[in-house]
Formats: C-alpha cells, sequence, structure tokens
C-alpha cells in the first residue's frame, strides 16, 4: 500500500513539471494570432509565437508545434529571451 501511494505521489509530481512545458502550436491555416495557441486554438504565424515566447519570463522548456503546411515568413523572427539553457530548452518540431 505504502508503494503504490509513494509511486502514485511521484507520478503526481512529474506531471505538474510537464505541465509547466510550455506548448505553442502554430497553423497558418486555421490558425488566429489572437487565439491561446493550443492544439484545438492554434496560432496564424510564427512571429506571434516568437513575441510570446520573448514575452513569458516563467522558467521551463518551451516548444513550437508547427503544422504541415507553408509558413510564409514576411519579417525576420528572432527569440530573444534570455530564461533558456541546456536544461530548459526551446524547441520547435513538426505536427
Amino acid at each position: 500500500m505504502i508503494k503504490s501511494a509513494t509511486l502514485g505521489l511521484l507520478f503526481f509530481f512529474m506531471n505538474l513539471l510537464w505541465i509547466k512545458a510550455e506548448q505553442l502550436y502554430v497553423d497558418p491555416r486555421i490558425g488566429n494570432d489572437t487565439n491561446s495557441g493550443t492544439k484545438t486554438q492554434p496560432l496564424k504565424n510564427l512571429s506571434e509565437a516568437a513575441r510570446r515566447v520573448n514575452l513569458n519570463k516563467e522558467k521551463g522548456e518551451t516548444t513550437i508545434i508547427l503544422s504541415e503546411g507553408i509558413h510564409i515568413l514576411t519579417q525576420t523572427v528572432l527569440f530573444n529571451n534570455d530564461k533558456y539553457s541546456v536544461t530548459n530548452r526551446l524547441s520547435s518540431a513538426p505536427k
């Protein structure tokens, strides 16, 4: 019983750490830059994702998930938030 309770608590705290990681979804076809950036309400432009990443000072990793399609860049996109390190990373991934 104690073993299962300990494992349950460990799983709970691991999930809390996982939730802290920020994820932003970008889909130029159905997204809108006023959306929250979730899977069901993606952003439209990578530049908006960069703006939100640069404003967010909370510790933790950030992943930008790009949908399939053409992502048009009309200006240079800069990620200049200094919160990232070897353990707190900024990454992008295809959807």
